[in-house]
Parts: C-alpha cells; structure tokens; sequence
C-alpha cells in the first residue's frame, strides 16, 4: 500500500507511487554581494514556484526572516547549467498566532450567580 510521504528530494507531499518531482531550478537573493556559492536548489513547475519554494526555505532556515521583514524581495532563479536568470519579486508578511492562558480562578458565570 502506497503511503502519503514528504519526499526526500524536493520536499513535497504525495503518495509514494504517484509523486513526481517537479523541476529543478537554483535560485538565490539578488544581492550586489551574492557569489556563485550562493545558489540553492529548489523545485518548481515555473521561476515563480521556484521562487515562491525557495523564499519560504530561505526565510524559516537561515535567513532570520529577512524576506518577512522587508516584506519582500528578488530572488534571482536559473535552471542548472542555464545561462538566463529570471528576476521574481516575492512578497510576505508573517501571521500572527494568538494564544490564551487563564490567569485567575474559575469563578460563578452570570447566570449562576443571578439564582
């Protein structure tokens, strides 16, 4: 029986026997100081998915947030061994989560001490 796995080379979810990698693309943040060594693999159907994959690996792993903060970016993307980079603008924003935690004793509710 097939099982429903993240896989091992390009991070999606799928079932074992149905799950096709997208293509590989590099991509990296335009920066006047990036290098040759800054480009990541990452996967996707287009440089805008590639784009996309690798700002949301690039911010929670490494990269402090960057993009969130700025609230955008360019993300420079290629296909391995391809001379033409594509400029994709990426923007993001954090989400809050709220938490609660009762702080004082469970007292009567309204109704209860009307009677």
């Amino acid at each position: 029986m097939a099982e429903y796995n993240k896989c091992k080379t390009c991070g999606g979810w799928g079932f074992d026997n149905l799950h096709r990698c997208p293509p590989k693309w590099e991509c990296r943040v335009k920066d006047k100081f990036a290098g040759d060594d800054d480009w990541c693999d990452t996967y996707g159907y287009d440089p805008e998915e590639a784009a996309k994959t690798f700002a949301e690996d690039y911010d929670c792993n490494g990269g402090e947030y960057s993009i969130v903060t700025a609230g955008e970016a360019e993300i420079e993307v290629r296909k391995p061994d391809d001379g033409f980079v594509h400029l994709v603008s990426i923007s993001a924003e954090s989400r809050p989560s709220y938490y609660a935690r009762e702080i004082t004793e469970p007292s009567p509710t309204h109704e209860e001490s009307r009677g």
